[in-house]
């Protein structure tokens, strides 16, 4: 997501109730798919950072407390893996 991408979805996101249905009122149907599209990323974003710090987090906790490589490897059957 670009920076325009970003300011776009930060209107949408902190809009007020009457600005938003401003917006709504005037907004095509390719505006509120691209809106959409906009919270979709984002969601998917914040779920990625959400699995780093849980992997961190793991990842701390296991070298505090010794290595478990059975429940690790079933762990890592549900982590995202980056491409």
């Amino acid at each position: 997501m670009n920076e325009w991408d970003r300011d776009n979805l930060n209107f949408i996101m902190s809009c007020s109730d009457k600005e938003f249905k401003a917006w709504f009122d005037q907004a095509t149907e390719d505006d509120i798919s691209y809106a959409l599209e906009l919270i979709k990323q984002s969601r998917c974003e914040l779920l990625e950072q959400e699995f780093e710090v849980f992997n961190r987090e793991s990842e701390r906790i296991m070298l505090k407390h010794g290595k478990y490589p059975e429940a690790t490897a079933i762990l890592n059957k549900f982590l995202l893996k980056k491409a």
